[in-house]
């Protein structure tokens, strides 16, 4: 009897002993794994904490900087020199990564290295050039005939036009506006698509029209002074792809030049007025003025550069507020980007930062084909992709 109990309380204990060293086993496991997450979780934080060093010294304005310009210099340096016979009012604009010259005989279409496209022969006397992403338009004013040609060169199609054209609007997909007057005086837009088909015309009889805009949904807005108000007016008329009003209303103190769309919101640029206004309602969100005209108001990367006469450069966010204003010495016409790099320039240089490139000729215009700034000269055009000596 004593040795059955022996025996029973041995298999208890050996029980608990068992239960004891299985209890201790799983504490073990979970302190490895309690062990082994806080080791994760310091290399984490670890991490973070260098990814955080590395991205203010990565991203912080100077380095930033720093980096273009590295980049900038690694990039290889690419010139290239078209010329060709001038003749006075020919036009010179960028076509599809291309160069497109018109001079009221040929139209030509060259690569930026210099070789010919296209070359067709076509005399006008009085006449208006304009480019989309698509077509390129040609109108013969004293014809009143629009003509939509391809990037290969081909007619595609032509367009009579029924009162006196004078100036074409394209938009980046293809529709443009035809601005024309009557033989009364009285001022108008006809609307047309792509292909030539007309989507509308109107007319305004009480307005001088100022600036004819066309966006990317292919929406056209007609901004006019009313001629018969008391105080300076400026009407804008907005309409849908289908030709249809969609909205207008009467800006205050203002003659409309340009209009720079946003996503949600549109500047009006008037010669002493940046007028920012809410897409639909028409709702002024904000307006500075100067007593020194504008001579350049460029959108970049969500901030609006505007400069004046003064060579006063102010940069200005989607609200209104002012970021940054400064004083340069020269006599800039205007400003542009070239990777990313704010660019001046004006009749004999262009110039960044660090570096003033000089030109015997004056400069025309300063135009964007491809990675590169073509700087138009009275026959010739220079080619570059970035500003050094």
């Amino acid at each position: 009897m004593d040795k059955d109990r022996i025996d029973i309380a041995l298999q208890e204990f050996l029980k608990d002993q068992e239960l004891q060293d299985q209890r201790e086993k799983k504490r073990q496991e979970l302190e490895l794994k309690k062990a082994r997450r806080q080791k994760t979780l310091n290399k984490v934080k670890i991490t973070a904490i260098v990814m955080l060093i590395v991205a203010a010294l990565v991203f912080n304005p100077y380095n930033v900087r720093k980096l273009k310009d590295y980049r900038q210099q690694q990039r290889p340096r690419e010139e290239y020199l078209i010329t060709y016979n001038y003749s006075q009012g020919m036009q010179v604009m960028p076509f599809a990564d291309n160069i497109l010259i018109y001079d009221s005989s040929n139209l030509r279409l060259l690569k930026p290295s210099g070789e010919e496209i296209f070359n067709v022969n076509l005399v006008l006397d009085s006449w208006a050039l304009e480019v989309s992403g698509k077509n390129i338009y040609l109108m013969d004013k004293v014809e009143k005939t629009l003509y939509f040609i391809s990037s290969k060169g081909e007619f595609n199609n032509n367009v009579r036009l029924s009162n006196i054209p004078q100036k074409i609007v394209s938009g980046a997909n293809g529709a443009i506006a035809v601005y024309y007057t009557t033989d009364v005086g009285v001022e108008g837009t006809v609307f047309f698509d792509s292909e030539g088909k007309q989507i509308a015309d109107l007319n305004f009889p009480k307005i001088s029209i100022t600036a004819v805009e066309v966006n990317e949904k292919n929406q056209f807005t007609v901004h006019g002074i009313y001629r018969l108000a008391t105080t300076l007016t400026n009407n804008v008329y907005h309409y849908s792809s289908q030709g249809q009003l969609i909205y207008s209303s009467e800006i205050k103190d203002a003659i409309v030049m340009d209009q720079i769309d946003m996503k949600d919101r549109y500047m009006l640029v008037d010669i002493n007025n940046l007028i920012m206004l809410k897409n639909n309602t028409n709702e002024e969100l904000f307006r500075i003025s100067t007593t020194v005209p504008f001579i350049s108001v460029q959108l970049h990367e969500d901030l609006i550069y505007a400069v004046d006469k003064r060579n006063k450069l102010t940069v200005i966010d989607l609200d209104g507020k002012i970021v940054d204003e400064k004083y340069y010495q020269g006599d800039f016409t205007g400003i542009t980007w070239l990777d990313d790099e704010m660019i001046f320039y004006s009749k004999d240089y262009v110039k960044n930062a660090d570096t003033q490139l000089k030109f015997a000729k004056p400069i025309e215009k300063i135009i964007h084909v491809g990675n590169h700034i073509g700087i138009v000269m009275k026959g010739e055009i220079k080619l570059i992709n970035r500003i050094m000596q």
